[in-house]
């Protein structure tokens, strides 16, 4: 279950979460009750810093997604060596989206959250050992 405080400090906006992690960078986020986080950067305003604020920090799947017509930030490829970062999905406008969420996002997303579970489990047992 994720840290709830770590959940509230995420609530509270980009600022509060840098904030956070500048103060106390020994501490490693618990955010293990989230799924997957899906990041439109579309329009990302602040979206670039709270990933790159998180996906550095916290094994969560990240589904980014982009409408065709835009292009990511520029920082977006520093990110893609996360293995839980996955491929940006695009799509043409809400309803295609809306219709094909499942596909463009719900499954690559869970497929990914189901592996990092996997990995999880095995280290316990081989640390364990």
């Amino acid at each position: 279950m994720a840290n709830a405080d770590h959940l509230a400090i995420i609530d509270s906006g980009i600022e509060a979460w840098n904030k956070w992690r500048l103060e106390c960078p020994q501490v490693t986020p618990d955010l293990s009750g989230a799924s997957f986080i899906v990041a439109d950067l579309t329009d990302p305003r602040s979206v670039p810093q709270e990933l790159q604020a998180i996906v550095p920090d916290v094994e969560i799947a990240v589904q980014p997604i982009i409408e065709a017509s835009h292009q990511p930030f520029a920082t977006f490829v520093d990110l893609m060596k996360y293995r839980w970062m996955l491929d940006l999905r695009r799509y043409e406008n809400d309803d295609q989206l809306s219709s094909s969420i499942c596909e463009l996002i719900i499954t690559p997303a869970e497929r990914c959250r189901l592996d990092i579970l996997a990995r999880r489990r095995q280290a316990e047992l081989t640390y364990r050992s």
